[in-house]
């Protein structure tokens, strides 16, 4: 299976991508993010897959008959490894456009004014 190349979800200039992920771990006075780069792993991943050629899906009963150390098994984990990657990145990307949404939606600091003055407003309950 091929896949294009990743739809770039960050607040990156226009071309740029991480190197590789070792050198941004290096960096111990970077903030660390729970951000996923799919192209990173894609990357990293595709020459193992390549060597290993065919190899079963992770947690399959032909993947859980290998033996631990066999290379087609650990195949099977980095190739779910990408699919992972591709499944958090876009549900990041999805959660990142959903808050753009949500921020368009309204006037929020007017809508926090009325909440603020509506605080002050006070209704006496009686018990019935």
């Amino acid at each position: 299976m091929r896949f294009g190349a990743p739809r770039v979800s960050w607040n990156l200039k226009p071309g740029t991508r991480w190197r590789n992920c070792r050198s941004v771990t290096k960096r111990a006075t970077l903030t660390i993010s729970a951000q996923v780069s799919w192209w990173s792993v894609q990357e990293y991943v595709t020459p193992v897959l390549e060597r290993a050629g065919s190899y079963p899906m992770a947690g399959t009963p032909a993947w859980c008959a290998l033996a631990d150390d066999d290379p087609a098994k650990i195949a099977g984990i980095f190739d779910a490894a990408r699919h992972w990657a591709l499944r958090v990145e876009t549900a990041q990307a999805a959660q990142c456009e959903a808050s753009h949404d949500i921020s368009a939606a309204a006037d929020w600091s007017s809508v926090a004014k009325q909440i603020f003055r509506r605080r002050g407003a006070y209704i006496r309950r009686e018990v019935a």
